[in-house]
């Protein structure tokens, strides 16, 4: 049987310490309680959670990332299936096609609006706010304004 490294073992107690941090942080304990606990500073706390977190986000993205993945090859299976019907132009096949276009753009972020950041001054000239506008396609639809 093969020896564990004394540096496997050093990142082993690391990786057990940070999930400890973490347990203990979603139980309320503070950074001062945390470093008591693990015999260690509230700086080191601190930098443990944040590692933690950073991981948790990670697996978060690539989970996300791997739906985002499925959903696309179901996207495409059907657009597969609805391809030869649309041609031929059968409207429920279009509509169903433009359907799965759509969904498709939506995953891939192709529709995104676009924004404007402004900033707004006071008499003074100092900074007293800012506000963003989406602008989005109004796809012809009437804003009720009256104008046209």
């Amino acid at each position: 049987m093969k020896a564990q490294s004394k540096t496997s073992a050093r990142l082993m107690l690391a990786a057990e310490r940070k999930a400890k941090a973490l347990d203990l942080r979603i139980q309320n304990k503070t950074h001062r309680e945390i470093a008591e606990e693990l015999g260690v500073t509230p700086q080191a706390v601190s930098k443990m959670l944040k590692s933690a977190l950073a991981d948790l986000c990670a697996v978060s993205a690539e989970r996300a990332e791997h739906v985002r993945q499925m959903e696309l090859e179901r996207l495409d299976k059907m657009a597969a299936g609805l391809r030869a019907q649309a041609e031929l132009g059968n409207p429920k096949a279009v509509y169903a096609s433009i359907a799965v276009m759509n969904r498709r753009s939506q995953l891939l972020g192709l529709d995104a609006p676009s924004k404007e950041q402004h900033e707004v001054f006071g008499k003074d000239g100092a900074p007293i706010g800012k506000f963003v506008i989406e602008l989005v396609d109004s796809k012809g639809e009437d804003d009720g304004s009256g104008s046209s």
